[in-house]
């Protein structure tokens, strides 16, 4: 199975996004991230036998037991260059707490997971081509995320795009109301 671990914004955040993503219009070279599949990946693992997943489960269980649930706010916009085109990205801020809370999550699942450094944002789109992707993109009002669980998913590629299922669930502890 495929797995990576992630945290999932609530129903009316990815309404917000979903509307956010309508703005700023269709393109022929882009697709847009599904309502129902945005997420921020804090650590792909890929593929793992299913024993695996179960070491990996209780690694999270352990690490993520007592961690406070996090505020945080999508507010900017961008894109990473890679060799098909681009992936357009909201980002999250304040950085560090989510980055906090992506080492931990990193250093419970010893051995599995890749290597690239954490760069806090949820995927919107991936465009094909090289273009000034800013061009595509509108300005994004500030949006409130309350982070207060983290799912194990599992992905299926399929041709009309990811499928995600949730493996495992774990809940952050509840902080203060402001």
């Amino acid at each position: 199975m495929r797995l990576f671990v992630a945290a999932v914004p609530d129903a009316m955040c990815r309404q917000r996004l979903s509307e956010y993503i309508g703005l700023c219009g269709a393109y022929p070279d882009l697709r847009w991230t599904r309502p129902e599949n945005l997420h921020c990946t804090l650590l792909f693992i890929g593929e793992v036998h299913d024993d695996h997943a179960s070491l990996i489960d209780q690694g999270l269980r352990q690490a993520l037991r007592g961690v406070p649930a996090l505020r945080c706010v999508l507010r900017i916009t961008g894109f990473f260059k890679n060799r098909e085109g681009a992936v357009l990205w909201v980002g999250i801020e304040p950085p560090e707490p989510i980055m906090d809370l992506a080492a931990r999550i990193r250093q419970a699942c010893p051995g599995f997971g890749d290597a690239k450094p954490f760069k806090p944002h949820l995927t919107i789109g991936r465009g094909q081509g090289r273009k000034d992707w800013r061009k595509m993109m509108k300005p994004l009002a500030p949006l409130a995320w309350h982070i207060d669980r983290i799912f194990l998913l599992q992905s299926r590629l399929m041709p009309e795009g990811a499928v995600y299922t949730v493996n495992s669930e774990f809940t952050l502890s509840q902080i203060d109301p402001l």
